[in-house]
């Protein structure tokens, strides 16, 4: 930070806090520009603040270039509590900083960001701009009046941050307004690796559309209305939330309009047992290993059960890991013995140890078929139980204890011997 900003935390917090007479100190030591302490002062709904900084300091506004600066690194649009550039006289020395704005638009940005209508308007008429900043992030805190005044009185408009934003964060009111009244639409990305940048109370993730995002943070509300209304498309990750939240009305519309995202990993972490029979019976899923042991952990031991008795997995190790769950001997057994796809002993024993299970941990070990190789026997069962033994919060770890101490002497003796 240059010395132009030095010890101005103070002076901030006055801003943001309405304090005048604070900030009337400042000035006696001050002649520099005031953007920053005006944009707080506009963000926290401090008009006479807004307007006293207006009348009595110089006002500095960076060079266009920092704008294109601020693009290239898709600041724009996130807010005035989160991002902003910091920058020198000479337009050097440029840092991302938690204070200061970069130009005099972003004061009205800063207003609208907060929801005060009032205070944009008076900006408006007073000559200063802005930028798509300001309908983003109205839109994204759910200030209907400010988008309305903002698509009405100004030409700068929005970009898909706004239409995402508002999704995320369960605005309906605005989702609708928007997807009435303006075309920039909502992103969609193909490509995982492309994800997007979407904010939810301050924290940002990563998703390839909106919905994804709105399922998470459980604005089904958003989501019926959108499937019922719009050609927004939604991934796997939407169908995944809902079905997690047992949401099995969202689901149903999701499935009559769109099929793509129902696959069997929907069924991981379902423990609603109305959501989970009518994945599994009209939309016809496989049973994953995960989903049997969350129904477990869940303490619905008799479903879990159910489908280890009655369901198709999608793989042989699904039903290895479903058995461990639930602690069936004769299912382990029975999926053991068929000869498509792998089999990940360590999950299996992991599964039923963190479930309580030392016995079945035991019955495991002795049931796997790596004990009979030719090939020193036994190393590979070795590691697993090792690191059962070191695992973090699992009890029973000593009745394995004798087992390593076989079977490190066993293998001792057979390297000796070869």
């Amino acid at each position: 930070m240059d010395s132009r900003h030095s010890g101005i935390e103070e002076f901030v917090m006055a801003a943001r806090e309405g304090n005048l007479d604070v900030l009337k100190q400042y000035c006696e030591h001050r002649k520099d520009d005031f953007v920053y302490l005006m944009g707080h002062a506009a963000r926290m709904g401090h008009l006479n603040v807004v307007k006293w900084i207006h009348k009595n300091r110089k006002l500095y506004s960076a060079p266009d270039r920092f704008n294109d600066f601020y693009k290239l690194y898709n600041f724009k649009g996130f807010g005035w509590d989160y991002v902003d550039l910091d920058f020198d006289e000479h337009g050097k020395n440029i840092s991302v900083s938690s204070y200061y704005s970069t130009t005099k638009k972003d004061i009205m940005n800063a207003a609208a960001q907060g929801g005060h209508l009032e205070i944009v308007k008076w900006l408006h008429n007073a000559g200063y701009s802005c930028c798509t900043a300001a309908m983003d992030t109205a839109a994204e805190n759910g200030h209907l009046e400010v988008v309305k005044w903002l698509h009405k009185n100004r030409k700068e408009g929005c970009s898909k941050f706004a239409l995402d934003q508002a999704i995320v964060n369960g605005h309906l009111d605005v989702v609708k307004f928007l997807i009435k009244n303006r075309r920039e639409g909502s992103s969609f990305v193909k490509n995982p690796r492309k994800e997007r940048w979407l904010r939810f109370r301050g924290i940002y993730m990563h998703w390839m559309c909106p919905m994804d995002a709105a399922a998470y943070n459980g604005q089904f509300d958003v989501i019926e209305w959108l499937v019922k209304n719009t050609k927004i498309k939604n991934t796997f990750w939407t169908v995944f939330y809902a079905a997690q939240k047992g949401q099995l009305d969202v689901l149903k519309l999701m499935y009559d309009k769109e099929r793509d995202g129902f696959v069997d990993n929907v069924l991981d972490d379902v423990v609603d047992p109305d959501t989970l029979n009518w994945l599994l019976d009209t939309v016809e899923l496989k049973c994953t290993g995960r989903c049997v042991n969350n129904l477990v952990n869940n303490n619905e031991i008799e479903l879990a059960k159910y489908l280890l008795n009655y369901h198709n997995f999608r793989s042989r190790q699904d039903g290895l890991l479903a058995a461990s769950a639930v602690g069936s001997e004769k299912h382990f057994k029975r999926f053991l013995k068929l000869k498509i796809g792998n089999v990940n002993y360590r999950d299996c024993m992991v599964t039923a140890a963190k479930n309580g299970n030392m016995d079945y941990v035991i019955f495991i070990h002795k049931n796997r078929r790596e004990n009979h190789s030719p090939i020193l026997p036994g190393v590979f069962a070795l590691d697993d139980l090792k690191h059962i033994a070191n695992y973090k919060g699992i009890k029973g770890v000593e009745r394995i204890l004798p087992i390593i101490d076989d079977l490190e002497g066993k293998i001792k003796r057979m390297r000796e011997e070869d």
